[in-house]
């Protein structure tokens, strides 16, 4: 296998928080001389709002035992998406729990197990980055990269890959899914009202902090433009709005 590099200093790369994002500055490369990431995606072409499955490999290029903690749990490594042009947008794989009882609230951080690796060893995992930023992804080629600050002494940085975002026929129920399930977050709910809105001019959900009354609302709406999309899905000024969002 042909072994990918890339080479810069910890001191350049500075973190900045913009809209809710981490966004990351200075793209510089890293060589990592303990682990190399390899990325890859299953398809080339996905959806906007649906599945954007990702394959990362962890190699182990030592002559000793790699030891590091569950990529997928790990604050430290970083998922980077972005166009060619213009700084990334930068998010954690670490994830808070939250859940409440009565009048008290409790944030779990879920704990990353620790993976070892002997000399030529690949650790593999397989990640749905869309189903868990779906915000993060615009219609259009989307460039992805892992980044991992998990070791003080150097950082490591997986290859680049290349997906394109399509807005189609099947994306308005998805967005819609998204905008009903009380489990999506506030970035998510506002992506999926802003892309909604682009063909369903009007549309308008509750995005934070919700309330019972609002998340009835937010369901009644959704259905509301449900049964629209049913309606008017063929029409050529639905067909030409979805047209002009891919770019």
């Amino acid at each position: 296998m042909r072994r990918l590099v890339w080479i810069c200093s910890l001191s350049s790369v500075s973190l900045l928080f913009l809209g809710g994002f981490i966004v990351d500055n200075a793209l510089g490369t890293t060589c990592s001389t303990k682990k190399e990431i390899v990325l890859a995606g299953e398809r080339d072409v996905c959806l906007l709002g649906g599945p954007i499955p990702i394959i990362v490999r962890y190699i182990n290029h030592t002559t000793g035992t790699v030891s590091f903690r569950d990529p997928t749990k790990t604050w430290e490594v970083k998922l980077m998406v972005g166009r060619r042009k213009g700084d990334p947008k930068v998010v954690p794989f670490g994830q808070i729990f939250f859940s409440k009882k009565g009048d008290l609230e409790r944030r779990t951080i879920k704990k990353a197990a620790i993976i070892s690796l002997e000399p030529n060893d690949v650790y593999e995992f397989k990640y749905d980055v869309g189903h868990r930023w779906p915000e993060l992804f615009v219609p259009g080629v989307n460039v992805i990269r892992i980044k991992d600050l998990s070791d003080d002494a150097e950082t490591a940085l997986s290859n680049e890959f290349e997906v394109r975002i399509v807005y189609d026929r099947s994306t308005f129920p998805m967005l819609l899914t998204i905008a009903a399930n009380k489990e999506s977050t506030a970035d998510s709910l506002r992506f999926a009202n802003d892309w909604i809105g682009l063909v369903y001019p009007g549309f308008s959900i509750a995005t934070e902090n919700l309330t019972d009354i609002q998340r009835d609302e937010n369901r009644r709406r959704t259905v509301e433009a449900g049964a629209w999309w049913d309606a008017h899905k063929t029409d050529p000024e639905t067909l030409k709005r979805i047209e002009d969002l891919n770019w």
